[in-house]
Order: C-alpha cells, then structure tokens, then sequence
C-alpha cells in the first residue's frame, strides 16, 4: 500500500513533539549565550537542494538566534527545480548572498575550503531548527580561544567496528564529521587537499572494510597535519535541531516513508512562514 496512515500519523506527532521539545530546551540553553572576546568576520555557507521551505527555516530561525556582528552569509544551491534565490529574497537580509552550480555536497565542501576568504567559517545543511541565541558563537569559540584546533563538530559519528551495511556487508565505520554542522579556520583548509567523499579502503583488523563518511578523510588529513578536532559536548543543552534529512527517502523507493517526509517538509515550511513574519514585526519594532 502506497499510503500507510499509521506511519504519517505517527511519524509526525512525533515530529512535532520533538519540535516544540527543541524549542523548549533551545530556550533555556539560549539564556548563556558564549561571550566572545573578539568578533572577527565569520562566512556561514548554507549547501541546499530543491527545499525552499526548510532551507527559510533554517535562513530565518539561524538569523534570528545569532546576534554575531560580521557575519556574511552564503547560500550554495545544487537544486535544479527550487531556486534559492527566491528564498533569500523573502528573508531579504543584505548579508545573505547565492551562488548556483550543478555540485554535489562533497564538491561544495571542496569549494568552499579553496575559495573561503575569511579566517573562520560555519558549514551547515538546510534542514536545521535554531532554537537557542547564541549557537554560531558557540562554534567560533573554540577557534578562537585554542589556536591548534582545526574544526569544531557540531556532532561526530563515532567509531563502529564491525557494523552490517543495509546491503549486508560487514565494515569498520571511522571517526566522521556529522556535516550538517561544523567549523572550521581558513588557515586548515586554504592551500591543502580537503577530501569530503565517501570511501571504502582495504581490510580494517577484523578483515572488514573501511569505511570513511563525507568529512571522515577530511577529519583523518587534519591530524595528519597537526589540527586538533573539537566536538560540540553531547550532555550540552542543544541550541540547534536537525531534522534529519527530508529528502534522504529520494531514491530509496519507499513510499510510506516519502510521504511522511512530504508532510514533516510542509508542517516546517508553514512553520518558516510563522518565524519570517515574527521575526520583521520584531526588526520593526
């Protein structure tokens, strides 16, 4: 059956639930914002593919939850039906500028880390909640108080030996960078080779493969190079949500599941509109 009600209905109960949870958490958390001694100028690149209304979220809840005062912001848009464009002009913030090109995530992280010009930069997905004040300033501050550290996780996939793929293989999953969110110094990236794709090489100690996720060979060349990599403490209260991917059911051929997913990006889309209103009335006023 194409359509299974159980899953919609109680995969987006769910889904609000844990929406108002982050919202609820977010706030509290966003009663200590980071203090930071000095501000130097911060690029936050947003990578996007054909979802408009979860990438105005995350434009406009990520605006509204960071009053860091030299930011610029840049929208990286692979999509080829969904303009980004159109959605940085409802936010209409002068910071914020587009750039388009036929480029997987991977080969926008490359880009990035040749072309940044400022000396600290912020990656993140288009399907995020910020939901705490102060949650750029928490990635910027480890950069700037510990000059050996390379990049800030905002979460990391730890090291499972020994885990069945959906295919049934048998692999050794390393260290990897969650890149739904993490930071990084111009200084670590400019100039050397920063690989982001996905890679299976040889026979880890059990005689599985290994296995390197998107960052995961970035992440390995850095300590190679003598960066240090710092991770967003998991038992902090959390100033941001993913939503996990709404577009992870594209070619997977489950209908159920993609039919969930099409709800939760509409239930998120009429939520941006709430906050875009919410917050001009509040610039305004």
């Amino acid at each position: 059956m194409w359509f299974d009600a159980a899953v919609v209905i109680r995969g987006t109960l769910s889904f609000l639930v844990r929406y108002i949870r982050a919202r609820l958490i977010g706030r509290r958390a966003g009663l200590t914002p980071s203090i930071l001694d000095a501000t130097p100028e911060v690029t936050w690149f947003v990578t996007t593919r054909d979802l408009p209304g979860p990438l105005l979220h995350t434009l406009v809840t990520g605006v509204a939850k960071t009053k860091y005062p030299n930011l610029r912001i840049v929208v990286l848009d692979c999509g080829q039906v969904h303009s980004a464009q159109k959605v940085a002009e409802k936010v209409s913030d002068p910071r914020i500028s587009v750039l388009a090109a036929p480029r997987t995530q991977p080969e926008w992280y490359e880009w990035i880390c040749q072309h940044v010009e400022t000396d600290y930069f912020v990656v993140t997905h288009d399907d995020l909640h910020f939901v705490g004040q102060g949650w750029l300033e928490d990635l910027i501050q480890p950069l700037l108080m510990d000059k050996t550290i390379g990049c800030v996780c905002g979460e990391a996939f730890p090291v499972r030996l020994n885990t069945v793929e959906p295919g049934g293989e048998h692999v050794d999953l390393t260290f990897g960078l969650s890149t739904w969110m993490w930071a990084s110094r111009r200084e670590a990236v400019i100039d050397r080779r920063c690989d982001f794709s996905f890679s299976k090489r040889g026979n880890g100690p059990a005689g599985t493969l290994e296995v390197w996720d998107q960052g995961g060979l970035w992440l390995e060349q850095l300590n190679c190079d003598g960066w240090r990599i710092a991770i967003e403490g998991p038992d902090a209260p959390r100033k941001w949500q993913h939503f996990e991917n709404f577009d992870w059911t594209r070619d997977t051929g489950d209908r159920r599941y993609a039919r969930l997913k099409h709800h939760q990006r509409t239930i998120v889309s009429l939520f941006a509109q709430l906050h875009l209103l919410l917050w001009k009335v509040k610039k305004r006023a």
